[in-house]
């Protein structure tokens, strides 16, 4: 009996060995608390003893601008290992106390969940709970948000610990990676510019076959100066996946109170997985700083490998006027304004190489729709329909033909 007492004041002391200092809210020092370390329960070898490593991407390298949002990637790896679990937190100390530095958002479900502290204790994400996942071998990823400090100037460390296992379900030849990283906060301010896009409501829902998503994007800088600025879009897939960068612009100038708005088409493919998708839009600095974003969502309804477009996306861009385009079609339609500039009426004309329905629709810069021209089965041959604008402000507007698995889109400038 004494002998096990003597084995169990060895192992205590053994363990404190490794514990962190109680004085640090939830036991939190250099790396996360000791209740939430992988460590904790997969101590095959010492703690960061492996050759992999646990790391997060996206983190601002010129410190955080307060209130804004970044994503994120915390990857982990590990040679030979297939099964994959992390705890993460982020605070700082003020005075004797710990403080939630800013607030972490799980945007993937499948592979994490977010925890909340007790009391003042900081909320943290993980995926252990329900067991490591079966990743891809080597190495595995995991996608989250976090939203900036609104106020103060206080330096956060974002805390976290990675695990990395041999995939017989036990703990024995696993690795963990214990890491904090601090992030500063910036003395600077995010420039007053917006983005924001605005769909076209009639093509959220994709058919198995595949599909046109018609939307138009705009950017405004509301400063007095010009602003340079990186301008991205991606697609979240419902898998939780990202597809992309669809629209990547970087160091893009914006003029002082401009105003820019293009129309865009992304194709969508037969091919593609049924669900709810995400289109997604940021101005920044890509990939560290997001200074605005916007976000739409649309449906495939099913999924059909023999349908047709691919995953191509066309229409205007911030460099150059307006271009026609179509999805792995070939040209069977044509759109054309004359005058243009106009006022207060313009000609809308289209021309079909076959006959088919068709839909020609005005918007305004926003994607609202101001007038319907034309909806209908129309055989081959040329069409002019006169667009009166008497009633509408001067400015940017989008004319869209759709035929037969094609759009057509049409710049008009109406000057009163």
């Amino acid at each position: 009996m004494r002998g096990l007492s003597i084995i169990a004041v060895i192992c205590l002391l053994a363990a404190a060995a490794f514990s962190y200092p109680s004085s640090v809210s939830n036991n939190y020092a250099n790396n996360p608390p000791s209740y939430n370390s992988c460590w904790n329960c997969h101590d095959s070898y010492p703690v960061n003893s492996g050759s992999g490593s646990g790391v997060i991407s996206g983190l601002p390298a010129n410190g955080y601008v307060l209130g804004q949002t970044y994503h994120l990637t915390l990857t982990t790896s590990q040679t030979g290992q297939d099964r994959w679990g992390f705890q993460l937190t982020v605070e700082y100390q003020e005075g004797a106390s710990w403080v939630q530095g800013g607030q972490l958002i799980c945007t993937n479900t499948t592979y994490t969940s977010l925890s909340t502290g007790t009391g003042t204790a900081p909320d943290f994400l993980k995926h252990t709970s329900s067991g490591t996942f079966n990743g891809q071998a080597n190495q595995a990823s995991w996608n989250f948000d976090w939203t900036a400090p609104a106020s103060g100037s206080a330096a956060v460390t974002f805390y976290y610990s990675t695990l990395a296992c041999n995939g017989n379900g036990g703990n024995s030849g696993d690795y963990c990676y214990n890491v904090s990283v601090p992030v500063a906060a910036s003395t600077g301010t995010a420039p007053d510019v917006n983005i924001y896009l605005q769909p076209d409501s009639t093509t959220l829902t994709i058919p198995g076959g595949g599909g046109n998503l018609v939307f138009v994007i705009g950017v405004q800088n509301l400063e007095t100066s010009a602003v340079t600025a990186d301008i991205w879009t991606n697609i979240t897939l419902p898998t939780g996946g990202i597809y992309g960068p669809v629209i990547n612009l970087a160091n893009f100038s914006l003029p002082a109170n401009s105003n820019l708005n293009r129309s865009r088409i992304q194709a969508i493919p037969g091919s593609a997985p049924a669900g709810i998708y995400t289109y997604n839009a940021y101005v920044g600095d890509n990939p560290s700083t997001i200074w605005d974003e916007d976000h739409f969502t649309f449906t495939k309804t099913a999924v059909d490998e023999n349908g047709g477009f691919s995953w191509a996306d066309c229409g205007d861009d911030f460099t150059q006027e307006e271009t026609n385009c179509r999805s792995n079609q070939s040209s069977q339609v044509s759109l054309s304004a004359c005058p243009n500039p106009f006022n207060p009426t313009a000609s809308v004309q289209f021309e079909l190489a076959n006959a088919g329905r068709i839909a020609l629709t005005v918007y305004d810069i926003r994607g609202r729709e101001v007038a319907e021209l034309a909806n209908g089965w129309f055989g081959a041959g040329s069409y002019a329909f006169d667009f009166n604008a008497g009633e509408l402000p001067s400015g940017m507007y989008f004319a869209r033909l759709q035929s037969s698995g094609e759009v057509r889109t049409q710049k008009l400038l109406l000057v009163k």
